[in-house]
C-alpha cells in the first residue's frame, strides 16, 4: 500500500565546550559597548579601573650629568735673563657610560571554564533554546594551591564611575575594565649629577731673552649613567566552574485513530483536520517516525510498533508529537517520499505544531494515492542543543502501510531512524 512520513521533534543535546577566553572577552566588550563608550570618555574611569585591576606602577630611574665649563687662570711671568720655559696645561675629557638595567614583572590573568556537572532535561513544555553555561569563579580564585596575584581585583581605591551598573558583580566590572586597554602607570625618577669643573692654567710670559714653551695635558673622566627597563610577563590561570545542561531523548508520544479515507479512490479526500478533537483509541510512545507492516509493500497488514502495540493498519492513523532536538548547528532537512509513504504523511513544526496545525500550514504534505505520488520536504535551521515542537500525522488508506521520514543533518548524514532526535512533552496538554 502507500507509505507515509513520520514526525520529527527536536531534542537538545549538549556537550561541555571548551571556550576560548579571548573570544569570551571580545563578546563581552561588544555586548557592553554603550557602557564602555561612556567609560572611555571619563578620565576618572581610567584611575578607577587601574586601581580595580591592581595594575602596578612602573618606576623608571634616569641620571642626568651636568658638566660645567672649565675655569681658566692666567699667571704672568717676566724673563729677564736666561731662557725661561713656560708651561701650558690642556684638559682632555673622556666620557664613560654605565648602563643600569631594572626589571619589572607584570601578571596577565586567563580564565578557563570547567564543567563540574550536567543537568539533564527529560521533558519539555515549550521550545528550548540552548545557552552555553556561564562559569562561576570561587571566592578563593578557584585553586587554593595557586599563589595569590599581586593586589586584589575589586578593591578599587577610587570612586566607581556612574556608568558602571550597580548590579554588576566584580567579575563583570573586571571584564569591562579589561576592555578599556588601560596603560600601565609609570613614574620616572631623575637624578642630576654635576661634575667638578676642570681647571686650565695659562702662563703669560714677557720675553726679554729667548724663551721656550712646554705643554702638559691633564685628563678628566666624566661618567654618564643610562637606565634600561626589562618587563617580564607571567600568566596566571583562574578556573570558572559551570553546570552544563543537556536534553535526554525519549522519543515522541502518539495517539491512534481509525478513519475511512480510501487512497485507492483518487486522493481519498484526505484532510488532517478530521482528527482534531477526536478521542484516540489508545496512546503510547515511539522512538522513531519510521515504521511499516512486515515485508511492505506486500505481506500482512498488521502493524507492530516499537512499544509492542499491534493493530490492523488498514484505515489506521497515528498522530505523533514531541520536540525535535538539534545535535549540531545548521540546517536540518525532513523528507517524506511519495514512493515510500503509504498513504499520507503530514508534518508541522514550531508554533503551528502545538495545536494550530491544519492542511493550510503544514510544513510538508506527502501522499501515495491513486491520484499521484507526492513528496514533501521542509527544513529547520537550529543551533546545537535547541529543541522545537514537531507534529507528524501518518494515515493508511487501505491494506499494508508504511511511514518513512528521512532526516538529513547539517553535516550531510541522512537517516530514517529518528531515535535520539526527540524528547516528549511533560504534559498531554502541551499538544492538541
Amino acid at each position: 500500500m502507500r507509505g507515509s512520513i513520520a514526525l520529527l521533534l527536536p531534542v537538545a543535546v549538549s556537550a561541555a565546550p571548551t571556550v576560548d577566553p579571548k573570544l569570551i572577552n571580545a563578546l563581552f566588550c561588544k555586548a557592553n559597548n554603550l557602557v564602555l563608550t561612556v567609560l572611555e570618555k571619563d578620565a576618572a574611569a581610567t584611575k578607577y579601573c587601574s586601581s580595580f585591576l591592581s595594575i602596578p606602577t612602573s618606576t623608571f630611574s634616569a641620571t642626568a650629568t651636568v658638566t660645567p665649563a672649565s675655569v681658566t687662570t692666567t699667571t704672568p711671568i717676566t724673563i729677564t735673563a736666561d731662557t725661561v720655559t713656560s708651561t701650558q696645561t690642556q684638559t682632555a675629557t673622556i666620557t664613560e657610560t654605565d648602563t643600569i638595567t631594572s626589571t619589572s614583572t607584570s601578571t596577565d590573568y586567563a580564565t578557563i571554564t570547567s564543567t563540574t556537572s550536567t543537568s539533564t532535561i527529560t521533558c519539555l513544555n515549550s521550545a528550548y533554546t540552548y545557552t552555553a553555561p556561564v562559569g562561576t569563579v570561587p571566592s578563593d580564585g578557584g585553586d587554593s594551591s595557586a599563589p595569590a596575584p599581586e593586589g586584589k581585583r575589586g578593591a578599587a581605591t577610587y570612586s566607581k564611575p556612574s556608568a558602571i551598573p550597580n548590579n554588576w558583580s566584580n567579575q563583570y566590572i573586571s571584564s569591562a575594565c579589561s576592555c578599556l586597554s588601560i596603560p600601565t602607570p609609570s613614574v620616572t625618577s631623575t637624578t642630576t649629577t654635576t661634575l667638578v669643573p676642570g681647571t686650565i692654567t695659562e702662563t703669560s710670559t714677557i720675553n726679554e731673552t729667548p724663551s721656550a714653551t712646554a705643554t702638559t695635558t691633564e685628563t678628566e673622566t666624566a661618567t654618564e649613567t643610562s637606565t634600561a627597563t626589562a618587563i617580564e610577563t607571567t600568566t596566571s590561570t583562574i578556573t570558572a566552574y559551570a553546570v552544563e545542561t543537556t536534553i535526554a531523548s525519549n522519543g515522541v508520544q502518539y495517539r491512534k485513530y481509525t478513519h475511512s479515507f480510501n487512497a485507492n479512490n483518487g486522493d481519498g479526500g484526505f484532510t488532517s483536520t478530521y482528527f482534531k478533537g477526536r478521542t484516540a483509541e489508545f496512546s503510547g510512545a515511539l522512538t522513531s517516525l519510521s515504521f511499516s507492516t512486515p515485508n511492505w509493500p506486500s505481506g500482512s497488514s498488521t502493524l507492530t510498533l516499537s512499544d509492542g502495540r499491534s493493530f490492523v493498519s488498514d484505515q489506521a492513523a497515528l498522530l505523533l508529537q514531541g520536540f525535535f532536538i538539534a545535535k549540531e548547528t545548521g540546517t536540518y532537512t525532513f523528507t517524506s517520499s511519495g514512493n515510500d509513504v503509504d498513504n499520507y504523511g503530514y508534518a508541522w513544526s514550531r508554533d503551528s505544531a502545538y495545536s494550530a496545525w491544519d492542511d493550510t500550514n503544514a510544513a510538508f504534505k506527502s501522499s501515495r494515492t491513486a491520484a499521484a505520488y507526492i513528496t514533501g520536504t521542509t527544513t529547520l535551521v537550529l543551533n546545537a542543543g535547541d529543541a522545537v515542537p514537531f507534529t507528524y500525522l501518518w494515515a493508511n488508506g487501505g491494506g499494508v502501510g508504511q511511514s518513512k521520514v528521512y532526516i538529513r543533518s547539517p553535516s550531510g548524514q541522512q537517516t530514517t531512524n529518528s531515535a535520539g532526535y526527540f524528547v516528549q512533552a511533560c504534559s498531554s496538554s502541551v499538544f492538541a
